[in-house]
C-alpha cells in the first residue's frame, strides 16, 4: 500500500497544533484499515517520521484511542473509544476489551496463562494473553498466534460449538484451502465434534517438554453463538487434577466473559 496523506500535513506547515491533529486522524484513518497494524507497517503507510508516529500512538494510548498493552507484545489496535468516530472498532475487538481485564485477573490469581481466539477465516486467531502476566509461561506472548481449527485446543473447541451451518462453511472452505483429500472424513469429524461437546472442551496435549497443552472452552451466547474460545495452557505432562481444577475454572471465567459481553451489548 502506498502511503497515504492528509491536506496541510506537510512539514511546511506552520500551525503546530493544527498538523498534530491532522496527523493523529491520519494515524487513526490508518488503523481503520485493518486489526492490527506494528510500528514499522504503520510507518510505511502513513509515511511520518517514526519519531513523530511513536509520540502520537502515546497519545491516542493516553486517550484511550489506541490500544498497545504489555501482551500485544509491540502490536497496535484500535480501542472501544473509537466506535464514536470510525467503524474500525470491530465486535471481535470489543469481545478482547471486555474479555481482557478478567482473563489478566484469573491469571494473577490462578497463575496459568490464558488466551482469548476468534474465527479468523479458518483459523483461529489469539487477540487476547496473558502469557506476560503468568510465572509459568513458556513464551513472551501468544497475541496474533493463528491456531488451526481441527488440531488445537482453541480450534477444535470453536469448531466444535459453533452452530452447524457454520461448521458446513467451515469445512467448505478448509476444503477449498487444502483440497478435499486433506480434510478428514465425515465421519472423524462428527466424532471430534461429539468428543468435545461431551467433555465440554478442546484439548491438545503436548508430546515434546519443549511443548505446552491446552484447554479450551467457548465463550457463548446464552441462545449457543459462539463468540469466540478461551483457552487455559500448562506443560506438556500435567496432573489430572490440574485437568478437573482449570476445566472449571475456565469455564468460570468464560461465563463472566459471556455475561459482560452480552450486557454492553
Amino acid at each position: 500500500m502506498q502511503p497515504v496523506t492528509a491536506p496541510g500535513i506537510a512539514t511546511s506547515d506552520t500551525d503546530g497544533t493544527t498538523r498534530s491533529i491532522r496527523r493523529a486522524l491520519l494515524v487513526l484513518r490508518v488503523l481503520n484499515e485493518k486489526e492490527i497494524w506494528t510500528l514499522h507497517d504503520l510507518q510505511k503507510r502513513t509515511g511520518l517520521p517514526k519519531s513523530t508516529l511513536h509520540r502520537l500512538l502515546v497519545t491516542l494510548q493516553a486517550e484511550h484511542y489506541v490500544h498497545s498493552g504489555e501482551e500485544m507484545h509491540g502490536l497496535y489496535r484500535l480501542s472501544q473509544n473509537v466506535r464514536n468516530l470510525s467503524s474500525g472498532y470491530v465486535e471481535k475487538n470489543r469481545l478482547a476489551d471486555v474479555a481482557a481485564p478478567l482473563v489478566i485477573a484469573a491469571t494473577k490469581k490462578n497463575k496459568w496463562p490464558m488466551a482469548v481466539a476468534v474465527i479468523d477465516g479458518t483459523e483461529v486467531r489469539a487477540n487476547v494473553c496473558t502469557m506476560p502476566y503468568s510465572p509459568y509461561s513458556m513464551r513472551p506472548t501468544c497475541f496474533g498466534q493463528r491456531y488451526e481449527l481441527l488440531t488445537s485446543a482453541l480450534g477444535t473447541a470453536y469448531f466444535a460449538f459453533c452452530g452447524a451451518k457454520e461448521r458446513r462453511i467451515l469445512l467448505d472452505l478448509l476444503r477449498e484451502k487444502h483440497g478435499a483429500s486433506e480434510v478428514p472424513a465425515a465421519g472423524e469429524l462428527r466424532a471430534l465434534v461429539r468428543a468435545v461437546r461431551t467433555r465440554g472442551y478442546g484439548m491438545r496435549v503436548g508430546t515434546r517438554s519443549s511443548e505446552s497443552s491446552a484447554i479450551a472452552v467457548p465463550i457463548q451466547s446464552l441462545n449457543g453463538e459462539v463468540w469466540g474460545v478461551l483457552a487455559c495452557s500448562t506443560f506438556a505432562q500435567f496432573d489430572p487434577s490440574w485437568l478437573d481444577r482449570n476445566v472449571r475454572f475456565t469455564q468460570q471465567v468464560a461465563a463472566r466473559i459471556s455475561q459482560l459481553f452480552q450486557e454492553q451489548s
